[in-house]
């Protein structure tokens, strides 16, 4: 079995081209720069990178994440752009901080991939679509538990599903 998966990964990696040196013939290519398509601004299942401080109380959002671009097969005669990516992030509520350590009450998150395709017409109209799969999940974490008292904040224990 395992001769097939090397052989298989020689294949592979002797057909991707790590230079885009030939304009005009169709290639494929590990890592493209850039994104194929931009993800939305507003939206909240985008991946991003920040933080949020509630001015009230101690609790913080932090938001890590990111979008990339993994493959790309670019077709230059029609002017189009095959891409396939990843994506994962994780946004977490935090209730306070003892010295460095974040004390984490809660993570939701999701990672996943997507395949993204986009075309240039002949009258720079750009036409795309993007195709995303993801597992999305949530998690109780350490801040949720009181450490002194032994219980769970409003003795609200957390549901297994």
């Amino acid at each position: 079995m395992k001769s097939y998966f090397l052989f298989f990964l020689l294949l592979f990696c002797t057909s991707i081209s790590f230079t885009q040196e030939d304009t005009e013939k169709n290639h494929l290519v590990f890592f493209p720069s850039g994104l194929n398509f931009m993800p939305f601004k507003a939206n909240v299942a985008e991946a991003r990178i920040g933080v949020f401080k509630f001015t009230e109380t101690e609790e913080m959002k932090v938001d890590i994440g990111n979008t990339v671009d993994v493959f790309g097969y670019d077709i230059p005669l029609s002017n189009i752009k095959l891409r396939v990516g990843a994506d994962f992030f994780a946004y977490a509520l935090t209730t306070g901080a003892q010295g460095l350590r974040l004390q984490i009450d809660a993570v939701d998150g999701f990672f996943g991939g997507n395949i993204s395709f986009s075309q240039t017409t002949d009258s720079n109209i750009i036409l795309q679509s993007r195709l995303r799969i993801l597992h999305r999940s949530a998690h109780l974490v350490d801040g949720h538990y009181v450490t002194p008292t032994h219980s769970w904040i409003d003795n609200l224990e957390p549901i297994p599903y």
